[in-house]
């Protein structure tokens, strides 16, 4: 289990935050004993994540919900931005390197 606490200090009066993520990046190299081919696996592993994202199809507005909203950008917001989350780490079967999909 993982548990973070984020926080933005003084975010720009003129900023709007929807979305937040935080997230596990593992960045492996396999190599192959028979032939010594190098294979590079990059896996995201989503921990946890607060607010919801702005359809693409949807221009960013005052009437979408945001997680924080400056005072410039048609909000009320003038305070620090602070989250808490936690989230399940992977188990060894999820991130373990030599486990490759195929």
């Amino acid at each position: 289990m993982l548990k973070a606490k984020y926080t933005l200090p003084a975010p720009s009066p003129d900023a709007t935050i929807f979305y937040i993520r935080a997230s596990l990046v593992q960045h492996t190299e396999v190599t192959s004993p028979r032939d010594g081919k190098k294979v590079k696996v990059i896996k995201e592993f989503p921990v946890f994540s607060g607010g919801s994202g702005v359809p693409k199809v949807m221009r960013p507005s005052t009437q979408v919900d945001a997680l924080w909203r400056g005072t410039g950008a048609g909000g009320s917001d003038e305070a620090e931005l602070a989250l808490k989350g936690q989230g399940r780490l992977p188990n060894d079967y999820e991130g373990r390197p030599t486990t490759l999909e195929g």
